[in-house]
């Protein structure tokens, strides 16, 4: 969750409004209807969300579970959101975690 958090900080959805309309971004991200595609919940002023750098946004849980379940890329578009070397070692971690086999068979030469 810390290259997330890095890598997409989570904010309110009120202020993401305030900054898009503020940068003049298009009449989509400016509109008032933004559900999140992960719960289909429509996005309120003060839920907390991650605006992906593709242009998606979701609720910063709903978005978090998503990466956890080993997922670096948007649910939409599938354009990587994290770096690839942090969510690399990651998933290589979360493997060697669950077979403890693979980190030995990495180590030998």
């Amino acid at each position: 969750v810390e290259n997330l958090d890095q890598a997409i900080p989570a904010q309110t959805y009120k202020k993401w409004k305030a900054e898009t309309k503020d940068a003049g971004n298009s009449a989509e991200r400016s509109s008032t209807f933004h559900p999140c595609v992960i719960c289909l919940q429509t996005l309120q002023e003060g839920d907390m969300v991650r605006h992906l750098p593709c242009g998606h946004i979701f609720h910063s849980n709903c978005i978090t579970k998503w990466f956890l379940k080993k997922h670096d890329t948007c649910p939409v578009c599938r354009i990587c959101y994290v770096p690839r070397t942090a969510s690399s070692s990651r998933l290589s971690s979360v493997a060697e975690i669950r077979d403890p086999s693979r980190a030995r068979e990495s180590r030998v030469p």
